[in-house]
């Protein structure tokens, strides 16, 4: 089967932008908010500083494609095409980012492994189990690694045993999570196509 992928757009809005776009507080409450639409999804994050992180996906773009290499008004113009039909504030958050920041990138995951390592050599985080962000949990899930591989050596020391017992704890825990990110994913991308009643 095909490894999944997808076309991603990523940047962070200034907090000042974002006060003079949207108003104080743009994301509200919460720091991290989900907003489905036909074929595409919005995710932010309010950031402590007031910056606010946001990320758009649109699931019919195609991610072999390759990413244009736009002006800056050619990719604002098309920024504010997708943004079209959203609510003011996440038009809002688009509108207060710099285009010159914004990142465009196809993202894939890997298929799930049950080995990372042989000998002296391991992997971790994205190089041992890249998920689509579907959960908004990569880094995390490589500080988790980071975490228990040190846990392992301090029980070990610098040795094979302690880089197979951290694979042995790690890949099943890791593995759970690569197959919640795709189902979340394939949710996503059915309820974002799914057409109204």
């Amino acid at each position: 089967a095909p490894i999944p992928r997808l076309r991603a757009t990523f940047a962070v809005a200034p907090a000042e932008g974002v006060a003079r776009t949207v108003g104080i507080g743009a994301n509200g409450d919460r720091q991290l908010a989900f907003v489905l639409g036909t074929g595409v999804s919005v995710t932010t994050a309010s950031l402590r500083n007031g910056d606010v992180w946001w990320t758009q996906t649109r699931y019919d773009d195609d991610p072999t494609a390759p990413i244009p290499v736009a002006a800056t008004g050619t990719l604002a113009d098309t920024l504010g095409e997708r943004f079209a039909p959203w609510p003011d504030k996440i038009r809002g958050l688009v509108a207060a980012t710099p285009t010159e920041d914004v990142v465009e990138c196809t993202i894939a995951e890997l298929p799930v492994s049950f080995r990372w390592g042989e000998g002296d050599v391991t992997l971790l985080g994205d190089a041992a189990h890249a998920q689509l962000p579907a959960l908004g949990l990569g880094v995390s899930t490589a500080f988790s690694d980071v975490a228990e591989l040190c846990r392992q050596i301090d029980r070990f020391g610098l040795d094979r045993k302690a880089l197979r017992w951290y694979e042995i704890v790690r890949i099943p825990q890791t593995i759970a999570l690569q197959l919640a990110s795709r189902l979340a994913f394939f949710a996503n991308v059915y309820l974002g196509n799914k057409k109204p009643a």
